[in-house]
């Protein structure tokens, strides 16, 4: 029988340019049996976060801010055998922005829940009395649902959303 020596991961963590404490970063395994382990830490004053006894494997990291408001895969999977210690660097990009969620006939969704799926969490979200929602995400594509099965999706860039109005549509 062999000993357990664990992985450690550090991840320089650089939001919007810059290193920046309290941002959470999650590693997670699939194991054969089809259950997630995870592991997580908080990053530090200099943008590092130190996760220490990871089993060795195939691991997956996302970074988020403290609230899980948002999310940011870091690409690739990354295989960590016994006693490995690996830098893994995170560049992520978030922008601020309004988008108005309307039904099929144009109509804005008012006071409304909506889950949007990150990673490893559900974020909900509730449109205001305009039906519109202030949102700070990653680049990238978002999708949000309702309890009703309807579903809309948010493209995201570096300056914010590609539309004003997104439709909530039966799935």
């Amino acid at each position: 029988m062999s000993a357990y020596v664990p992985a450690v991961a550090r991840v320089l963590v650089l939001h919007d340019g810059r290193r920046e404490a309290g941002l959470e970063v999650v590693a997670a395994r699939e194991l054969p049996d089809g259950n997630t382990i995870q592991s997580g830490a908080i990053t530090d004053d200099e943008g590092i976060a130190t996760i220490p006894k990871l089993y060795p494997g195939t691991w997956r990291f996302a970074v988020s801010d403290a609230g899980g408001a948002w999310e940011s895969p870091i690409p690739g999977e990354h295989l960590l055998g016994p006693g490995d210690d690996v830098e893994l660097r995170a560049d992520v990009r978030t922008a601020a922005g309004r988008v108005v969620v309307v039904d099929e006939n144009g109509e804005p969704v008012r006071r409304h829940r909506l889950d949007m799926r990150l990673s490893y969490v559900i974020h909900g979200v509730t449109t205001d009395s305009e039906g519109g929602l202030d949102l700070t995400l990653c680049t990238g594509e978002h999708t949000l649902t309702d309890r009703d099965g309807r579903s809309c999706t948010l493209e995201w860039t570096e300056s914010g959303p590609t539309t004003e109005k997104v439709v909530l549509v039966e799935r």
